[in-house]
C-alpha cells in the first residue's frame, strides 16, 4: 500500500513488506526532509510484525511521528537536519531564517 505522510516539514513513507516465511508484514519507513542540500532520505527499519499491510502502515506512519518528536529512544532525524541555514529547525521542521 505504501501510505506518506507530512508531518512538521518531513516526508514519512510507511513501505511495509511481506515475510517470506508468514503471512505477516514487517514495517520499514523513509523519513524524508528537503533543505539546502536537496532532498535528505533515510530508512528506519522498525521491529515488529502485523497481521496486515494496513496495520503495518498505519503503525509505520506513527513510528515516523513519534520519531521525529523525538520520541523513539535509541533512533533520531537529528542528522538529517541542515541547521542554520532555513532548512527545518530543531523543533517540529519549523523554519529558521539563515545564520548571519
Amino acid at each position: 500500500m505504501n501510505k506518506t505522510s507530512h508531518y512538521h516539514g518531513y516526508t514519512i513513507q510507511s513501505a511495509p513488506y511481506r515475510q517470506t516465511d508468514s503471512d505477516k508484514w514487517q514495517l520499514h519507513i523513509f523519513i524524508s526532509v528537503e533543505d539546502t542540500r536537496g532532498v535528505q532520505t533515510r530508512a528506519f527499519p522498525v521491529d515488529g510484525l502485523y497481521a496486515t499491510e494496513e496495520e503495518a502502515d498505519l503503525h509505520g506512519i506513527t513510528y515516523g511521528q513519534r520519531l521525529i518528536d523525538g520520541k523513539v529512544d535509541g533512533q533520531s532525524i537529528d542528522d538529517m537536519k541542515d541547521s542554520g541555514s532555513g532548512g527545518p529547525g530543531p523543533d517540529r521542521g519549523e523554519r529558521r531564517p539563515p545564520a548571519e
